[in-house]
Parts: C-alpha cells; structure tokens; sequence
C-alpha cells in the first residue's frame, strides 16, 4: 500500500525540515513518496529540497507559483498513490505512523479517512500538548475541524468527492471530511488511538487553528 505524502515547503527552517524528512525515511512501512512543493521564486527552499531529493528517490519536488502551494492543487498537480496525506514542513511522523495507518485501512475496508492522534513537540522534541480524538462525532465535525492530522484520504474517494473545494472552508481538507460524512456517516472513517503526528509547538500558537500549518 503507497502514500503519498505533500508537503507546502516554504521559508523552510533547515533544522526542522531536516527533522521532518528524516521522520519518512525511518518509517517502518517503506511504501511513501514525499512530495515536497516549493515556491518557484524562493531559491533557498529550492536549494534545500533539492538536498532532500538527494537523499532518496522517494522524495520528489514540484515547483510551482506561490498561490498553487495550497491542498487544493492535489486536485489537479500529481498522480498521486492510492492514499495520500499532508505534513507540516516542520512537523514529523512517528516511525510508525504509516504502518498503523495501512493496518487500521486493511481492518476496515470501508474506511475513506483514516486519522490518527497527535501531539506538539518542542524544537528539542520535548512533548507540549497532546490530542486525543476518539471516535468521530458527526456534530462535532460539522462545526469544528478536529481531525486535523495525521488524516489519509483514498485518493480515488478524494477525486469521486469532487476533490478539495478552497473556498468551502479555511481549511480545505475540511470540506472532504464533511463529504465523507454526508455520503458514508462514521464508517466512512477509520481511527487509530495513537500520537502518531507530531507537530512543531513554536509553530502551533502562530497559526489560524481553523487552517493546517501546510496549507
């Protein structure tokens, strides 16, 4: 089973993406690509991803304007694997995350969405805050996007939804969450209780809570 997974790669921190990176190459479930999407007119992000494909032929770069660097050009940009998620370019997976990912796909066939738990780590990797999910709650999701990350979506499910809608909510992957629900109710997604997802503390505070840090 293959991933892909996109990244918005834009006035990168090179310490923190290097961490980012290194988190896919030690996963345990070795079927992934890393997509990393890099605004044309930044030469610094350009040089430092180009590192990263350096490194291992699984990661890959795609160039593009800084207004196409958004989810929603997954909709027209790559031949993307069967499941696909994002990362934060200063965030990491466990080294496990895509394994438990493809056990829980494998568990419940029916699943379009698969998410897992995560937490905030400091620049040092120290835990700050942890995010326990649960199950999904319909109401909950109508209103509030919690789902957040690590979410997978089927990529063939993604493109039968009509794919991301931008202006649908501040968060794009939102939107395909609601359509999920609309269309399959809660077996449509599939849960893994673990903190699979770790995102970046300096970096949480920053950002509009409706709106992921790779948007």
């Amino acid at each position: 089973m293959q991933f892909s997974i996109l990244v918005k790669f834009r006035d990168a921190d090179p310490l923190l993406s290097r961490k980012m990176v290194a988190s896919l190459l030690a996963q345990t479930h070795p079927d992934w690509e890393l997509v990393l999407l890099v605004d044309l007119y930044r030469p610094l992000d350009r040089e430092l991803a180009a590192d990263f494909a350096a490194l291992d032929g699984r990661i890959q770069i795609e160039h593009r304007p800084d207004d196409e660097l958004s989810a929603w050009a997954a909709n027209r940009l790559f031949s993307l694997a069967t499941w696909f998620g994002f990362l934060g370019q200063h965030d990491q997976l466990a080294p496990t995350a895509l394994a438990q990912v493809a056990t829980a796909i494998a568990a419940q066939p029916g699943a379009k969405v698969v998410y897992t738990d995560e937490e905030a780590h400091t620049r040092w990797g120290h835990i700050s805050l942890r995010s326990d999910k649960g199950a999904v709650n319909p109401l909950r999701l109508q209103n509030q996007e919690y789902l957040r990350d690590l979410a997978v979506f089927e990529t063939a499910h993604m493109r039968a939804m009509g794919g991301f809608d931008y202006l649908a909510s501040s968060y794009p992957a939102h939107d395909l969450h609601i359509k999920t629900l609309e269309a399959l109710g809660p077996t449509g997604f599939a849960y893994v209780p673990e903190r699979l997802y770790w995102r970046h503390r300096k970096y949480l505070a920053a950002i509009d809570l409706r709106r992921a840090p790779h948007m």
